[in-house]
C-alpha cells in the first residue's frame, strides 16, 4: 500500500511471485497435514475442519482486500 503510487513492473511481478509461493506453500501445508488429521479424526470432520479454516481464511483475506488498493 506503501508504494501504490510507485509500484514498477518489477514491484508487481515480485508481489505476483511472492502471492503465488505463499498460496503454493499454503496447498502444501494443507495437504501434509491431512494424514495427520485422519488418523484422529473421522473423515467428515477433517472435510469439517478444512471448511472452517477456509472460511477463516476467507475473512482474513476479506479484511486484507478492505484495507489493501487495487494495482493501477
Amino acid at each position: 500500500a506503501k508504494s501504490y503510487n510507485a509500484l514498477t513492473d518489477e514491484m508487481a511481478t515480485k508481489l505476483l511471485n511472492d502471492y503465488l509461493s505463499l498460496e503454493q506453500a499454503h496447498v502444501a501445508l494443507l495437504r501434509a497435514y491431512v494424514p495427520r488429521f485422519e488418523k484422529v479424526l473421522p473423515p467428515k470432520k477433517v472435510g469439517r475442519l478444512y471448511q472452517v479454516e477456509n472460511k477463516m481464511r476467507a475473512l482474513v483475506n476479506y479484511e486484507l482486500a478492505r484495507e489493501i488498493p487495487s494495482v493501477k
